[in-house]
């Protein structure tokens, strides 16, 4: 599953992030889900100076 967020914070930047969700099924059900994203652009909009 793909998924993009956006959101405007207090200070200005943007955090507009693509993930991508890898979901493992089995006998139906959900078994694992892992999720991938972009941590460069997490750590530049939330934690940098």
């Amino acid at each position: 599953m793909e998924v993009e967020s956006l959101g405007h914070l207090k200070n200005g930047r943007v955090y507009n992030q693509e993930y991508h969700f890898r979901i493992t099924m089995r006998d139906g059900k959900i078994s694992a889900v892992r999720e991938y994203l972009d941590t460069l652009h997490v750590q530049s909009v939330w934690f940098a100076a």
